[in-house]
């Protein structure tokens, strides 16, 4: 097998992984797997909330294109979900291996992923190769946390564990209740069946309670006091009261007679648990005579519905009058479940160094205010390994830079835009005797020795000091591209000089002072000239120096920072050194 292939194999599973902080100290090898590659290459996604454990083994290859493999090294998996770890079989041997001693490795994967979503990992590994040396493979993927879901009998969450704002979705398990009431713990309650979503804005654990009620059972009439009757058993004693429940049509639904035995108010007469539909009844109450003193006697009716429950009081308005006792049981059921919310980082602010509108080579440092956790994105793409606080910014695109607290949720920045302007085709030209020519029509600008020639700006310019010239083109946006250097001798010219050695320009750069250091041959006045980068002359001075070491202090305190150009002349010799001012 190929090693790039094998290497797509055995790092494609990594594209899937994970493991917690609570991973086993060791993995379980199957050592029944001959066949190079990884096993299974393929992970099911983990869940937030949930446990995730499983082994991988790895079964690796020997030799690749004839080239035998003696090591392979698991250097890191990074970009993790938090909670997240790996490890290997072998970790006081650094995860190395060699597969001609160990065929085969393992990597014990196990943990509680805390917040779903999809992360972009990354896998170093190192493969030390016969003839060709250690070759570091690096690849990245993606490890995949699905949404927690909580279950319980009365409802379920969707989404029950994340990042702040987190929206949960709730099933309700309890189909056809009478009523529900649902409290989020969020402030927010509903009396729906099926809640709409909520959305927890600030992070903590949040009990959601759910309460059922269940209004179908039947109603029971179980007790009537008599509290006031006109009838009694005079002159032989209390009265013998037996009640009477008809239904709306008249029939008789219960009788409790012979009843109670000389009782007088108030006076309790229980029922068997008579069962009530909803209709209106007639409740009547006589006292038993039992034939000796002829019929029975009337004390009184009232009418009730038969669907209400509790204890209520009637009265006929004839000092007649009773408590009625009706049961309706009520099945009330009530189930909790809890969801945790994690709070995100706060957002971070990018400053920049430098113009965010630049000539492409040219660059910007974005900072971010976090120092650590950062991950920039370009048009909200992850740039692999641009994992620090500082990001130099080098192309187009709007810029942003995600931060992943330690908890694992993350928050992002505002996004920055970056202009890298383009710049001129490089400019080219020809020579002719003394004479540089140029077709290039525009900005353009002679250089010496990698400095600008004063006035040099037009297509043509006559050589006159041997030395290394070259051409630049300077576009509106001040981008610039310069073209090959070429060396140049101009013929007949003599060229006479006092210096014994070139002079010396220092400190370069400098802020408020520069020192020009000079060595002289003999008496001699020389030319001292400071030029800004476009050639314009911003300070000059004549000097005449005996024969011997010179230092000249140049002022530069009135000046901007930046690019400028120091040229000495002595007679026919030309010397130019840039010169960068900076400000402390």
């Amino acid at each position: 097998m190929n090693l790039k292939v094998y290497m797509r194999i055995f790092l494609a599973y990594f594209f899937f992984i994970g493991a917690s902080s609570d991973s086993k100290a060791q993995c379980t090898i199957n050592s029944s797997l001959t066949v190079p590659g990884v096993y299974p290459d393929t992970l099911p996604p983990a869940t937030a909330g949930i446990l995730y454990s499983q082994d991988v083994t790895m079964v690796f290859l020997l030799d690749t294109l004839g080239l035998s493999i003696t090591n392979y090294k698991i250097v890191n998996i990074t970009g993790l979900p938090a909670g997240i770890t790996w490890q290997c079989n072998s970790p006081t041997n650094g995860c190395s291996y060699n597969p001609a001693v160990t065929p085969r490795a393992c990597i014990g994967i196990n943990g509680t992923p805390q917040v779903p979503g999809i992360y972009i990992i990354n896998v170093q590994i190192k493969i030390t190769v016969q003839l060709l040396g250690v070759q570091t493979y690096s690849v990245d993927g993606f490890f995949h946390v699905l949404p927690a879901t909580s279950s319980n009998p009365g409802f379920t969450i969707a989404n029950a564990q994340g990042c702040a704002p987190l929206t949960a979705s709730f099933t309700n398990n309890q189909a056809g209740a009478t009523s529900y009431y649902w409290d989020f713990g969020n402030g927010d309650t509903s009396t729906l069946a099926n809640p709409p979503d909520q959305t927890y804005n600030t992070g903590g654990t949040y009990i959601v309670a759910q309460s059922v009620v269940y209004d179908t059972l039947p109603y029971y009439l179980t007790n009537v006091t008599i509290t006031a009757a006109s009838c009694n058993d005079w002159p032989f004693g209390a009265p013998d009261f037996f009640c009477i429940l008809k239904n709306q049509s008249g029939a008789v639904v219960h009788s409790t007679y012979p009843g109670l035995s000389n009782v007088n108010p108030p006076a309790s007469v229980s029922f068997p648990a008579v069962q009530l539909q909803n209709q209106n009844y007639l409740l009547e109450v006589w006292d038993n005579d039992n034939g000796l003193l002829g019929a029975n006697d009337f004390c009184g009716s009232v009418s009730f519905n038969g669907h209400q429950s509790g204890v209520f009081s009637l009265t006929n308005g004839q000092g007649f009058s009773v408590d009625i006792a009706i049961n309706h049981p009520v099945q009330n059921i009530i189930s909790t479940d809890t969801i945790i919310v994690f709070q995100p980082p706060a957002t971070p602010l990018v400053t920049t160094s430098g113009s965010l509108t630049f000539c492409f080579g040219d660059s910007s440092v974005l900072t971010s205010s976090a120092p650590s956790g950062n991950a920039w994105h370009l048009s909200g793409q992850y740039i692999i390994g641009a994992d620090y606080q500082d990001f130099v910014a080098k192309n187009d695109g709007s810029y942003s830079v995600v931060v992943t607290g330690s908890n694992g949720c993350t928050a992002e920045s505002a996004p920055i835009s970056v202009v890298a302007l383009p710049v001129p085709a490089k400019p080219t030209f020809w020579i002719t005797g003394n004479a540089l020519n140029t077709a290039i029509a525009g900005n353009i600008q002679w250089m010496l020795n990698g400095s600008a020639i004063p006035f040099a700006i037009g297509p043509t310019h006559i050589v006159t000091v041997a030395g290394t010239y070259s051409l630049i083109i300077t576009d509106p946006n001040g981008c610039f591209t310069e073209s090959d250097a070429v060396f140049i001798t101009p013929v007949g010219v003599h060229l006479l000089q006092s210096m014994s050695q070139r002079p010396v320009l220092f400190p370069n750069p400098a802020n408020d002072m520069a020192t020009l250091g000079v060595s002289m041959l003999q008496k001699s006045v020389i030319e001292l000239f400071l030029l800004r980068a476009d050639g314009t002359i911003v300070w000059t001075k004549k000097v005449w120096l005996d024969g011997g070491d010179h230092q000249i202090n140049i002022d530069l305190q009135e000046y901007d920072s930046g690019l400028y150009l120091m040229q000495v002349r002595d007679g026919s010799y030309l010397w130019n050194q840039k010169l960068v001012k900076v400000i402390r």
